[in-house]
């Protein structure tokens, strides 16, 4: 290989040429500087000659910016209005407009502000004193596992109910829950109920059994139908054929159990099979409950509601589908808070009465929620349709159990069971945003009505309610809702609800 050996002494030699010529070697130093290793400064390309290959141009100098001045500084934002976008100036008549929208505007905003102002105060005071975690320390255990806590509701017309509840959380060390309830006043004269559900025992079966009896001394009555409310009525009607509404109360007593099994099949998708049986009385109620005449037996005809003078003992078999894959946006958002997914549930049962109850019917429907996060901390919209009917005899199918709306959940702006009938639908928008740890802010309209039957279905005369509110929830669950309502047929009502509203109420619990 002649060439490659060549190659390799021109190399050497060319190596050895340049250390010989290079001053940094030590026996060419000055003896004082023996031993000290000497590197030559850097060449800078702008020191070069101009011939010399490659040239580049001297930097430029720095140029130091003009000393910030009171007036050069005078239109700048303040920090916390800071928005990284760059504006133009803006001209002195734009300026001088921007007062009239702003003088229209001050009126609204000292309401907003006033207003708002108790939820403020509320929202300090809970983060200053930490509420969450005394509270936590007073009513649950180390753990989190164990706890005895009150519990309350508040609702327009019904005042305030009050109780307690234990719960376990890991019975038996597989997340088996124990849930025990008494609640007194307001809604209900007394409650008592108790859960028991399997959690992780069993894998992707779920199962849970409940108990629960109640007296609900002032359930209200308002008809059956779609129809406008008016005061009273010069003799008694019948419910079923005369549209009118009337504001009236009666008392009844529930009794219920009953077993579910849950069974995920793929993903979000699951299969639920409920069977319980109920036992429901009915009855005037106590003059001292009620405001004055509002007796159901003073404005209807109360022997032409089914039921009514013998009350009803049933069982009730269902079967649901239910496709769930609501979750949080990102693992910084609380989990009791979905922002994005869906829930699309449809469900199909059977009343069958027995110990000489004539009550049959079948009833159906479904619900499709859908959450859209538009944007972090969530910033939720959520939008939601669901229907129900119930098909039957008419005196087999108890007056309490057609499909209402109306109160904290459905409907939301109306009366508690407002309207009912054989079938009814509803839409809802709710636009949630979050204000701080624990706490989330909604704005909600809702519109709806019952019909004969889901074949009548129109979009005429709906009621429509709207409102909005403070959610309370923890990093993993949610604690409560605080509600403000109205609707276009006017009234406020007020709520202070426990119970989730985008859950879907399971059948068997509405009396």
């Amino acid at each position: 290989m002649p060439h490659r050996s060549a190659a390799i002494a021109v190399v050497t030699a060319a190596v050895a040429l340049a250390g010989a010529s290079s001053p940094s070697r030590a026996e060419d130093l000055p003896s004082e500087l023996a031993g000290v290793v000497v590197t030559e400064p850097p060449v800078r390309p702008w020191e070069l000659p101009p011939d010399t290959l490659p040239y580049l141009p001297p930097p430029r100098p720095l140029v130091e910016p003009p000393a910030r001045t009171s007036a050069s500084v005078a239109r700048a934002p303040l920090p916390d209005q800071v928005s990284g976008i760059s504006r133009g100036e803006s001209s002195t008549t734009g300026d001088k407009l921007k007062v009239i929208p702003r003088a229209l505007l001050f009126v609204p905003r000292v309401a907003i502000e006033v207003v708002g102002a108790p939820v403020r105060l509320g929202l300090y005071a809970y983060d200053r004193y930490q509420v969450k975690a005394r509270a936590h320390d007073i009513f649950w255990n180390d753990t989190g596992t164990i706890g005895l806590y009150p519990v309350f509701d508040i609702q327009t017309d019904y005042a305030f109910t009050a109780g307690a509840r234990f719960i376990h959380r890991d019975l038996f060390g597989e997340h088996e829950k124990l849930s025990l309830r008494a609640s007194f006043g307001g809604v209900f004269w007394q409650q008592y109920s108790g859960l028991l559900t399997s959690g992780d025992r069993f894998g992707r079966l779920h199962l849970e059994a409940k108990a629960e009896y109640e007296v609900d001394p002032r359930e209200r009555f308002f008809g059956v139908g779609n129809g406008d409310e008016i005061e009273m009525v010069a003799a008694p009607i019948d419910p079923y054929s005369d549209p009118t509404a009337i504001d009236t109360r009666f008392r009844q007593r529930v009794a219920r159990g009953y077993g579910r099994a849950r069974l995920r099949i793929v993903g979000p998708l699951s299969v639920r099979l409920t069977s319980g049986v109920l036992d429901k009385v009915f009855e005037e109620p106590s003059k001292g409950d009620i405001p004055a005449g509002t007796d159901i037996a003073d404005s209807y005809q109360t022997d032409a509601l089914p039921a009514w003078d013998d009350g009803t003992t049933y069982s009730y078999n269902e079967l649901e589908l239910r496709y769930d894959s609501r979750h949080n946006g990102d693992e910084w958002e609380p989990v009791s808070v979905p922002s994005t997914g869906w829930l699309a549930a449809v469900f199909g049962g059977v009343s069958l009465g027995f110990a000489g109850a004539p009550t049959h019917y079948w009833v159906y429907g479904g619900d499709v929620q859908r959450f859209i996060r538009l944007g972090e901390n969530p910033r939720v919209l959520t939008l939601r349709l669901i229907a129900q009917e119930v098909r039957g005899e008419t005196d087999e199918i108890p007056f309490v159990d057609l499909p209402r709306l109306g109160g904290p959940i459905l409907l939301r702006g109306y009366e508690r069971d407002r309207f009912r009938d054989r079938a009814m639908a509803l839409g809802s928008a709710e636009y949630l945003f979050d204000i701080g740890r624990g706490f989330a802010g909604y704005l909600f309209s809702d519109a709806g009505r019952v019909y004969p039957s889901l074949q009548d279905f129109t979009l005429d005369e709906l009621r429509v309610g709207y409102g909005g509110g403070v959610e309370f929830h923890s990093a993993r669950s949610f604690i409560g809702r605080f509600n403000i309502a109205s609707s276009i047929d006017g009234g406020i009502f007020f709520s202070l609800s426990l119970d989730p509203v985008y859950d879907p109420t399971d059948r068997v619990e509405r009396d």
